[in-house]
């Protein structure tokens, strides 16, 4: 299901201020990989994150761009957010003309979508 602009602004209200969460990703052998991550979200939603271009995660999310976040605040428990979407990812130095990026030279944009 395509996320709604009501979707995205909830994801960009609080992903603004949280920059936490835990990217899970598909492996090659079908299982599930999970890493945490920081993140940001930009002003169409999207959730934004560097990452190294040879990590497990940039290798899975080039073979399949299906991913899913866990976005929590600071305080544990809190309040969290379940994002699924796919993923698209720029290299440097594309990443760094669209979006700031640093050094580690890739940079994937999670685009929202509701389950």
């Amino acid at each position: 299901m395509v996320a709604t602009s009501a979707d995205l602004k909830a994801v960009k209200q609080f992903g603004g201020p949280n920059t936490r969460a835990v990217l899970v990703t598909h492996r090659k052998d079908g299982g599930l990989q999970s890493s945490p991550m920081s993140v940001v979200a930009d002003d169409d939603g999207n959730i934004l994150t560097a990452t190294r271009a040879r990590n497990a995660k940039a290798y899975n999310l080039a073979r399949d761009p299906h991913a899913t976040l866990c976005l929590f605040t600071e305080r544990w428990p809190g309040p969290w957010m379940h994002v699924e979407g796919e993923a698209e990812i720029a290299r440097l130095p594309e990443a760094r003309a669209t979006h700031s990026t640093d050094r580690t030279g890739q940079r994937a944009r999670i685009s929202s979508r509701r389950s």
